[in-house]
């Protein structure tokens, strides 16, 4: 957050308070009012929908990644073996 923020002269500065890797916690956080954070569409779209959460920022503020997925050598679990192949076919 802070080199997406650093390079936008119009941002506001912002004070580190906790710092931490989980979303979930990260997630917490927020929804009580503690900071902002950089979370999954996914966790909190019906939260922004409902009003409960709103984007901080434009467009510019989103991040695009990729998820890679990896995987030992050796011969997995019947399930885990199915989700690689549905995965591999996508």
């Amino acid at each position: 957050m802070e080199d997406r923020l650093a390079h936008d002269p119009l941002a506001p500065r912002l004070a580190r308070v906790v710092e931490c890797d989980s979303a979930d916690a990260q997630y917490e956080y927020v929804l009580r009012g503690l900071g902002v954070a950089w979370l999954p569409w996914s966790m909190v779209h019906a939260d922004c929908q409902s009003g409960r959460l709103a984007r901080a920022g434009d467009e510019r503020m989103q991040v695009r990644f990729d998820v890679r997925m990896y995987r030992p050598k050796r011969r997995l679990s019947p399930w885990a073996e199915a989700l690689w192949a549905t995965l591999a076919r996508q």
